[in-house]
């Protein structure tokens, strides 16, 4: 009965990875879909610029830049990346994505399992590349690397200039929000991580028996305390608390929590609660990221809510981990002006891809958005679509 128990634990610790290299070698024969994307030259020759007078603010969901990405990354380089997308993220005055992995040149990995990440302290020179500005900690891979490798995580993102937020030597710090400034605005983040994360799929999330298990697992190992290392929990209490600390001093609050049950197409009814508790308490946008793909999006009190992003650069060559979105948030006069929904198409297997993320365009981008529309109907959002772009606008005051 041990041993039983030993190898279900075994397969089950990291419940967010990504990869689903294992599969049966039948999978490797099924039929890439062709889908339309821009290649690095098209996308160097189109027009990104913020409007006069704006400030833009972009999301996007995982970064995990090694894995099965590594020899590739060898041979090309950090930057290859994002070749493709960085005209996009370097647009805007602010860029943030959940860094789904510890960074660390000496990395002691945590016994968790096959699924446990770490990545060199110079793949963050892709970051840079791309104008990222600060990366959300508060995710399941964040201790991969012990307390020390959170640690020197911390140290080369300072190092870089990259700002961080999420994670921290204790609960005190890891609450604290992350904050940029940028054009006149202030930007806060809180970050925290689920513990549905380390559910597997809804299966064990309804197995109140498994899920105490894998519950317990978060807690001792993910989830940092007043004595402990690690990322900030999300509990409503926490939420709450920390955004309306936030908002005291922040012109905009930005709730980017790691959470959902990995390829659950719709949200769960702890996502939806949460995401109104947190504009309830201030926030003006929530996005959310961890389960490897999209989520629709939801209009609460007038302000935004991605319950997941999907993928954004992610080392896997994860079948399912194929669709996602980039939002470019475009405020003026220090109030949100619109939203901008650019289509993503980062399924590793296909060639076009190889670990490089390309924008979707033509039928392709719109294909998607129209799904993502439909989807998001349900939820009582819509948005109008341009060029294979959804263009979201909130609603006008009054």
């Amino acid at each position: 009965m041990l041993c039983g128990i030993c190898l279900l634990c075994a397969g089950l610790l990291l419940g967010c990875s990504d990869s689903s290299k294992e599969k049966k070698k039948s999978s490797g024969n099924k039929k890439i879909p062709d889908v339309s994307v821009y290649s690095v030259e098209e996308t160097s020759t189109l027009d990104f610029s913020m409007p006069e007078k704006s400030v833009g603010l972009i999301l996007v969901g995982d970064v995990m830049n090694g894995d099965s990405a590594q020899p590739v990354l060898e041979e090309r380089g950090y930057k290859y990346v994002y070749e493709a997308i960085g005209p996009l993220t370097r647009s805007a005055d602010v860029s943030v994505c959940n860094l789904e992995t510890p960074v660390s040149d000496n990395c002691e990995k945590a016994p968790y399992g096959r699924w446990v990440y770490g990545i060199p302290s110079v793949s963050l020179e892709g970051l840079v590349y791309a104008g990222f500005d600060a990366v959300a900690l508060a995710n399941n891979h964040i201790m991969d690397c012990t307390d020390k490798g959170l640690v020197e995580t911390f140290g080369h993102l300072e190092k870089a200039g990259i700002a961080h937020f999420g994670a921290g030597l204790n609960l005190e710090e890891a609450r604290k929000p992350g904050i940029v400034e940028a054009g006149g605005l202030r930007f806060a983040f809180v970050g925290p991580i689920s513990v549905e994360t380390y559910y597997l799929d809804q299966k064990l999330a309804d197995d109140e028996a498994r899920s105490s298990r894998m519950s317990a697992l978060f807690w001792q190992r993910i989830a940092a305390d007043q004595n402990k290392a690690g990322a900030v929990p999300l509990t409503r209490e926490y939420l709450i608390e920390d955004i309306k600390r936030a908002k005291q001093t922040a012109d905009v609050v930005i709730f980017y929590p790691h959470w959902g049950i990995r390829y659950n197409k719709n949200p769960t009814r702890e996502q939806i609660d949460l995401a109104h508790a947190a504009i309830d308490a201030g926030a003006d946008i929530v996005a959310g990221h961890h389960i490897h793909t999209w989520q629709p999006m939801e209009v609460y009190r007038g302000k935004p809510i991605f319950y997941n992003l999907g993928n954004f650069a992610f080392g896997s060559r994860n079948r399912k981990a194929k669709e996602a979105f980039l939002v470019r948030f475009v405020f003026k006069d220090k109030a949100m002006d619109r939203a901008e929904i650019y289509p993503l198409w980062v399924m590793n297997r296909d060639p076009k891809v190889n670990f490089q993320t390309k924008l979707m365009k033509g039928s392709s981008a719109k294909k998607l958005l129209v799904r993502l529309k439909k989807k998001s109907e349900q939820f009582g959002a819509d948005f109008k679509i341009s060029d294979g772009t959804g263009i979201w606008k909130p609603p006008r005051e009054g």
